[in-house]
């Protein structure tokens, strides 16, 4: 992943990403719409292998750089509707981690607000755990 992140680098989106989100830790300068297409290519991956999802998204994840978390939440959208146990576990699993704006509104965009529509049931307990939780 880091590889690849660091092949499509562009310092005028590095100097944006500073700009816009300044607590951004580890970064690589990928502009969003490259990063659109690498998860749009993982969503496609995970939907066919399923049973794998959980330990790839947790390989991205784990990278640790706002791209590589921009691409797990990105990849959950069409995911999330019909494995909406798997994406919510694996967003429950991450909240720790969240340490910019950015990122988290793309896991809830992208993560959760899909699975409101399709499993509405699903979300409230969760809301309600995470609206209470010391970790905001």
């Amino acid at each position: 992943m880091e590889e690849l992140l660091k092949f499509y680098v562009d310092k005028a989106a590095t100097k944006n990403y500073q700009r816009i989100i300044p607590d951004t830790g580890k970064f690589f300068g990928v502009p969003l719409p490259i990063l659109r297409v690498i998860a749009a290519e993982v969503g496609i991956f995970i939907q066919k292998e399923s049973t794998k999802t959980k330990l790839l998204l947790e390989t991205i994840w784990t990278e640790g750089s706002f791209e590589a978390r921009q691409i797990a939440g990105k990849c959950l959208e069409k995911f999330g509707p019909k494995n909406p146990k798997i994406c919510l576990d694996f967003v429950s699993s991450v909240l720790p981690d969240l340490d910019n704006w950015a990122v988290c509104d793309n896991l809830a965009m992208c993560g959760v607000e899909p699975i409101v529509y399709s499993n509405p049931e699903l979300i409230l307990p969760l809301s309600e755990k995470w609206s209470k939780s010391e970790n905001k």
